[in-house]
């Protein structure tokens, strides 16, 4: 019998819930986790002396069932990131190349092979070795090429221009573009969405060496309350960042296009925006902007409105999704995202063609006639999303590294 492949992996912050790291642990396959900051058992069971949140930002940089003692950390990555605050792209970019080196190091003493995020491949997947390691890439965002394609052009087409100001969150223009290449040195790439691998084959990867791993959700760990019936009222909800690559401005174009019932309303929550494309000063009036909210109001808002609608122009997955269908509450977006891999319209999976106001327009006028007081589908998107759990995503990723 042989044995069984050991990978380090490697990524800054909490990224997917560690739940990759914690799939390849549970598989027997986990060489080494490297990371800028990891709550070990010890320093986990401190936290919960500290009040408030700063014990549970603590906890938050911990999974149960990853043990410290199989992670690297430098700590002073986060520090300094920390300090240099949300506008310092270039210290992130040698933090993902100090990580990828740190990555290669690792699997080069360890004689282990490589699975890695994107951001932090590149460096890894080319360093000289004694061995032959087996190198999983994670493309967990489309391809720079097709993202900056789309962008660009709905630029042209919504406002005559293209806007220089990249929506690369996080990095330089460069570091993304150095990291979305990485798939050229990669034996096996997994992606969370379809649409993220077919923007890949888009830039030239070979389809046979793509795989899909959709994300997951929490499960509920007690029976889940009644779904709230809410009014006969239209409440449309969208939560994300206010910017071009989610569709914001689509989504209040089609708002004041379509002919809704009397009542109907569309609520905000973004904790950011980009006054290129959203302006909380200028909205409809049944329209409103929350800012950012804590989970609680954002639970009460979930079960209070009758479709959560994000319409992106392009999503490496979109979380958000599944925390709404979770939530009972039917989604509308496009199929630039994780939809079309989750479910259909009888799950309360609705999609729109990206960058098509009138489209969206016409299909927020159907749904305010099907969802609201449509207690039935709110009940199939609950159950649509009991079947995405995080241990069916790991279990994926785990056979993915056991082949080959």
């Amino acid at each position: 019998m042989s044995e069984k492949r050991r990978y380090v992996c490697a990524f800054r912050g909490r990224r997917d819930d560690y739940q990759v790291p914690l799939a390849l642990h549970e598989a027997g396959m986990l060489h080494r986790f490297i990371t800028d900051f990891y709550a070990g058992e010890a320093l986990q069971a401190a936290s919960r002396l500290l009040p408030g949140m700063r014990g549970q930002a603590i906890r938050g940089r911990s999974k149960e069932g990853l043990p410290g003692r199989l992670v690297s950390q430098f700590p002073a990555m986060a520090a300094k990131e920390a300090l240099a605050g949300a506008k310092a792209p270039e210290v992130r970019d040698r933090h993902d190349v100090a990580l990828s080196l740190a990555a290669a190091r690792e699997a080069r003493r360890g004689k282990a092979d490589l699975f890695l995020y994107s951001a932090y491949a590149a460096d890894a997947f080319q360093a000289q070795y004694d061995h032959n390691p087996r190198k999983i890439l994670f493309q967990y965002h489309p391809h720079h090429g097709v993202e900056q394609e789309i962008l660009a052009q709905d630029a042209r087409s919504h406002f005559g221009a293209t806007f220089s100001a990249s929506d690369f969150e996080n990095v330089t223009r460069a570091q993304r573009v150095r990291s979305d290449d990485a798939w050229q040195s990669a034996d096996t790439i997994i992606c969370a969405s379809s649409f993220t691998a077919q923007s890949l084959v888009a830039a030239g990867a070979p389809a046979e060496k793509l795989h899909v791993a959709s994300y997951g959700i929490a499960p509920q760990l007690h029976e889940p309350p009644p779904l709230p019936r809410g009014d006969d009222h239209f409440r449309v909800l969208f939560a994300g960042s206010a910017i071009q690559r989610k569709g914001i401005h689509h989504l209040l174009q089609a708002w004041e296009m379509a002919d809704l019932p009397r009542g109907s309303g569309l609520t905000i929550v973004a904790r950011s925006h980009d006054p290129q494309f959203f302006d909380p000063a200028r909205l409809p009036a049944n329209c409103r902007y929350l800012g950012g909210v804590e989970a609680q109001q954002l639970q009460a808002l979930y079960a209070g409105s009758a479709l959560f609608c994000m319409p992106s122009l392009i999503e490496g997955f979109g979380q958000v999704y599944l925390e709404s269908l979770s939530a009972g509450l039917p989604v509308l977006g496009t199929a630039n995202t994780c939809l079309p891999d989750l479910g259909s319209e009888d799950s309360g999976v609705f999609t729109a063609p990206p960058g098509d106001a009138a489209s969206l327009a016409r299909e927020l006028e159907r749904l305010s006639r099907l969802l609201p007081g449509n207690m039935e589908i709110k009940e199939r998107a609950r159950d649509l999303a009991a079947t995405l759990d995080w241990e069916s995503f790991r279990n994926r990723i785990a056979s993915l590294c056991e082949a080959g």
